[in-house]
């Protein structure tokens, strides 16, 4: 998975589907920054924003998880 994420470091996609395979392997914190890095290089991934929302709940700061999983609403509004 490191080696995919190096290939693909300017890949949003990249990072999203392996924020995808960690969390499916409960490896939520390093789950959280593919998503924080697919987010910061496609801001308009609404799944990216609802995913990471769960990582952070899942990593029990359900004090930041609610605004992230609210952006990706925002911009699934927005695109539609």
């Amino acid at each position: 998975m490191q080696r995919a994420a190096a290939v693909g470091a300017d890949n949003a996609l990249v990072h999203y589907h392996r924020g995808i395979a960690l969390a499916d392997l409960n490896r939520h914190s390093e789950a959280l920054e593919s998503y924080n890095r697919a987010v910061a290089l496609r801001p308009d991934n609404a799944k990216a924003w609802n995913n990471r929302g769960i990582a952070l709940a899942c990593l029990a700061r359900h004090d930041e998880a609610p605004d992230a999983m609210r952006k990706g609403h925002v911009v699934d509004v927005a695109l539609s």
